[in-house]
Parts: C-alpha cells; structure tokens; sequence
C-alpha cells in the first residue's frame, strides 16, 4: 500500500514539473516595459509603460509619459 501512494505521489509530481520549466515562460509576452531617461541634471529616471507603447521623456518638462505606438513622442 505504501508503494502505490509513493508511485503515485511520483507520477503526480512527475506530471506537474514540464509545467513549471522555463521554457513554458519563454512564450509570454511581457506586460509592462521599464523605461529610461537623464534629466537635465544628470540623474537616471525610470518609469513604466505597457509593452504596447512607446516610451516618451520630456526634457524640458523632466517627465516621462506613455503613448500609443502610432504616436510620435514631442
């Protein structure tokens, strides 16, 4: 009796494993991009937009914002 549960707890945990390998996680589109910018004083800013959209910074301004792909950034 003991054998059949440990057979079987091995074929559970056998079945489970391809699921968690790191190719399953290769095909997944990422869901946030990390943007990068140098302000007029020379600092690194970062900020996040989704990965459908383009990454503007406004030196002037010092701000970063999220645009559609199709936009252009000013």
């Amino acid at each position: 009796m003991r054998w059949l549960s440990i057979l079987t707890l091995g074929a559970v945990v056998g079945i489970g494993v391809p699921a968690f390998a790191p190719d399953a996680l290769a095909h997944k589109k990422p869901m946030n991009k990390l943007c990068k910018a140098t302000k007029l004083d020379g600092k690194p800013m970062t900020f996040k937009c989704k990965a459908s959209e383009k990454c503007c910074f406004s030196i002037i301004e010092s701000k970063g914002t999220c645009r559609p792909a199709s936009a252009t950034c000013l």
